[in-house]
């Protein structure tokens, strides 16, 4: 079963068209995993990839964010960030 861990949460203030953001799922897996982003409430992923970036990041990009990986042994324990984007 894959396993999955955060690399990149943000430790200071996101800005309003200002800051980059860049997190990434790492996945331990073998065979190798499919990695899956999704933000909460929406049915579409927000990633394909095991890196999640917005630049600039902007107010709508706020929520929470889950990562999951797959592969042919199971699915990954989730793993979550939330982003708040500050308004300047």
């Amino acid at each position: 079963v894959p396993e999955t861990r955060l690399v990149g949460i943000p430790v200071d203030d996101i800005e309003d068209l200002k800051d980059s953001v860049a997190i990434r799922c790492v996945v331990s897996a073998n065979p190798k995993a499919s990695v899956v982003w999704r933000r909460e409430g929406q049915s579409q992923p927000a990633s394909l990839q095991e890196l999640l970036q917005f630049s600039p990041v902007i107010r709508q990009h706020s929520g929470l964010y889950t990562c999951h990986a797959r592969n042919k042994a199971g699915d990954s324990l989730p793993v979550r960030v939330h982003l708040d984007v500050k308004c300047k």
